[in-house]
């Protein structure tokens, strides 16, 4: 399951407005990220300005145009989870925000949030390695190379992950979250209609009845 979160990278004076997100002190590029269980960068988009909200860089990707595409050609069992920042979809789950624990909705915002984590510990392994990602560095180049560099960086990642050259602190990942739900599930959310949020509400609420009751 992939897992969607912005970073940021400072960026230098270019349509300065543009690139002041009010998170940093600084200029930077608002940096989208999908990435698996096992911090794998399955996406990566670093050219949008600081400053653009995260659910417009969403609503804008090539992730979501696929992601849409998959669920209208019937993929009922693919979702991203991204946090309160984005809106929910049929295919994008996001947390129940304010819930009492102990309840279903607490619990599946909770288990939402440990599988989540996945993309700030894959943040935190880009930064520690490529410190020109750090908020301690500035890529003193214009947005677009600062975006190419941040590719490149995402690059050399997944071979480190891929030839597992990972430092023994960072724990990979291979539960998918999926498996704790039955046939008899995807079969019922397979006859779902309807668009939109109503549509993910409803799907919302099948995961949580079939997995966190």
């Amino acid at each position: 399951m992939g897992s969607l979160e912005p970073n940021y990278v400072f960026a230098p004076k270019i349509h300065e407005e543009a690139y002041v997100s009010g998170h940093h002190e600084g200029h930077s590029l608002n940096v989208q990220v999908v990435c698996d269980p096992d911090l794998l960068i399955l996406n990566i988009n670093a050219k949008w300005p600081g400053a653009r909200h995260d659910a417009h860089i969403w609503a804008n990707s090539a992730v979501r145009s696929t992601m849409k595409r998959h669920f209208d050609n019937g993929d009922r069992r693919t979702w991203l989870l991204g946090d309160d920042g984005y809106p929910l979809e049929p295919w994008l789950m996001t947390p129940i925000k304010n819930q009492h624990l102990g309840t279903p909705e607490r619990r599946y915002t909770d288990a939402h949030g440990s599988a989540r984590n996945t993309i700030e510990r894959c943040f935190g392994v880009l930064k520690s390695v490529f410190r020109c990602l750090s908020h301690q560095r500035q890529l003193m180049y214009e947005p677009y190379t600062a975006g190419l560099i941040v590719n490149a960086c995402a690059v050399l990642h997944n071979m480190r992950v891929k030839y597992r050259l990972m430092e023994p602190y960072v724990t990979t990942y291979t539960e998918i979250i999926a498996d704790s739900y039955n046939d008899d599930y995807l079969e019922d959310t397979e006859r779902v209609t309807g668009t939109g949020r109503a549509v993910a509400e409803r799907i919302q609420r099948r995961l949580i009845n079939t997995a966190y009751t």
